[in-house]
């Protein structure tokens, strides 16, 4: 729900409709659904503890999450932002897509995913506070993994210092 919540607040932050805002929280809400078929165990493993064959099937969940959306009739549309959330913003991603080639919902869940990611991982006794440590690891992905204006801009939304 808090990736959720993000990608909205994002969504509205960079002025897109009500109706495409709503529709992003609720892709943002299934973008993890392939997570379902893949073991308990593998899930609660820290990331750089995990091989390379059990990273390259927690990286499949997007797919899986893809196919399930695609199963249950969910729209074509809806489905391949999903599935381009694991793409990174410098085309290096499994797909290749590219900077503004992953659209924008993809893009957006993906900032949001990797900030609620990082931030419940943050000491809360950090001496330049959680939220700052994380929105600096996201500035440093930004161009890389991240797109560097989503990242502006959800720093805006979580600091307050909001332009909507």
């Amino acid at each position: 729900d808090a990736v959720a919540a993000y990608s909205f607040a994002l969504a509205v932050e960079l002025g897109l409709g009500r109706g495409e805002c709503e529709l992003i929280r609720a892709t943002a809400r299934l973008h993890e659904v392939g997570k379902v078929y893949l073991p308990q165990w593998l899930l609660a493993e820290p990331p750089g503890q995990l091989s390379d064959s059990e990273r390259a099937q927690l990286a499949a969940q997007e797919e899986l999450g893809h196919r399930v959306c695609i199963g249950a009739g969910i729209s074509d549309e809806v489905c391949a932002w999903i599935l381009h959330a694991r793409e990174r913003f410098d085309g290096t991603g499994p797909g290749g897509l590219e900077g503004d080639a992953i659209p924008l919902p993809s893009r957006i869940i993906r900032t949001t995913c990797a900030y609620e990611t990082l931030r419940a991982q943050q000491p809360t006794d950090s001496s330049e506070g959680p939220q700052a440590a994380t929105i600096a690891w996201l500035r440093a992905a930004g161009g890389a993994e991240l797109d560097p204006a989503l990242v502006e801009a959800l720093a805006r939304v979580v600091t307050g210092a909001s332009s909507a």
